[in-house]
């Protein structure tokens, strides 16, 4: 049976191995199929395709199809943040994120930065340092802190 979510991971198994073009159509396929992690998926590559409208539409959709999926709201966050710095939709999406994943220090560190960007730099300092110690986003936040 080729199920939206078995569609998704071959074509996570093709953006693996250097095939994009397969990649993106099987995402795309798995998402239009409802798989909403497919969906955030899909926003992420067209996001760094620099195709901002259409990842902004497939991430607000997996936010509404998975509520409960922090991730979603991570790259929500993030094609918002790439469209406006400023974003309230931005800012939303990471504070739903880290939410949803108070543990995660990339929710954390994204928060920090709209937090940041919003002109909050105590609770944004907060965020930011304590992220210091993880290993995904640790240099990132130390030079975050530096532009506080």
């Amino acid at each position: 049976v080729r199920t939206p979510r078995l569609v998704m991971h071959s074509g996570l198994a093709a953006l693996a191995n250097d095939r994009p073009a397969d990649g993106l159509a099987l995402m795309t396929e798995a998402a239009a199929g409802g798989e909403p992690r497919a969906m955030a998926n899909l926003a992420n590559l067209l996001a760094s395709a620099g195709q901002l409208g259409p990842a902004l539409l497939w991430a607000r959709l997996a936010t509404v199809v998975s509520p409960g999926y922090a991730n979603g709201f991570r790259i929500l966050g993030k094609v918002a943040h790439l469209i406006d710095q400023h974003s309230p939709e931005s800012r939303a999406a990471f504070e739903r994120a880290y939410a949803l994943e108070p543990a995660n220090a990339a929710n954390r560190y994204n928060l920090g930065i709209a937090l940041a960007d919003a002109g909050d730099r105590v609770h944004a300092r907060t965020l930011l340092e304590s992220c210091l110690d993880d290993r995904s986003v640790g240099r990132l936040a130390r030079i975050a802190l530096s532009h506080l």
